[in-house]
């Protein structure tokens, strides 16, 4: 957030000197001393920030290395004389928690060519492939490795949260009990 402030400060400037950038600094200090005292800013948060970005870069680096060589692949098999495709249906099951990380998987597999997400349902993916060559590495590709090391690095509890707690300031956010007579009802249903 520093670094956020410094650079707009110098960016509404339009110039810079030493002077500038001197004042810029202790602006940018203050702000984000203040930001840090009454905010809930930390340098702990900001720097997490910053390599969930850092990872995030280089899984989209990955895509876009993963469908160019995709294309190779696909433009080899359809300028090959008399190749005839051998389409595979491939389900798996990726074991990724989050229903945002399972999601970027599924885009992921359908931006890369050859390759379609059929179906998504829980944790287990249906995935067309073009020819069988390209369903060999699919349940343990490297968009899943990456996205696995993601979900552990976001899961790591920050200072003063334990590994349970999930809402803000240290407070447990749990489900509301059911009254006990409700839960007979519920009971006696099935």
């Amino acid at each position: 957030m520093f670094i956020a402030f410094l650079l707009l400060w110098i960016v509404l400037n339009g110039r810079l000197t030493a002077e500038i950038l001197m004042l810029g600094f202790l602006i940018s200090a203050a702000l984000y001393a203040f930001f840090c005292r009454f905010l809930d800013f930390s340098i702990k948060k900001d720097l997490r920030i910053a390599s969930g970005a850092f990872r995030g870069i280089r899984y989209v680096f990955l895509l876009l290395l993963k469908i160019l060589t995709s294309n190779g692949t696909v433009i080899r098999m359809i300028l090959t004389p008399g190749f005839e495709p051998d389409s595979q249906l491939v389900s798996f099951r990726a074991g990724l928690k989050k229903p945002m990380h399972r999601a970027v998987l599924a885009n992921s597999i359908t931006l890369t060519p050859g390759t379609i997400t059929c179906d998504l349902h829980e944790d287990t993916f249906v995935v067309h492939c073009l020819d069988r060559s390209m369903m060999d590495d699919i349940g343990d590709s490297a968009f899943l490795r990456r996205l696995r090391e993601m979900e552990v690095a976001d899961s790591i509890p920050e200072e003063g949260q334990l590994a349970g707690e999930t809402g803000e300031n240290g407070i447990k956010e749990e489900e509301p009990a059911v009254p006990s007579s409700e839960a007979e009802e519920v009971n006696s249903d099935e």
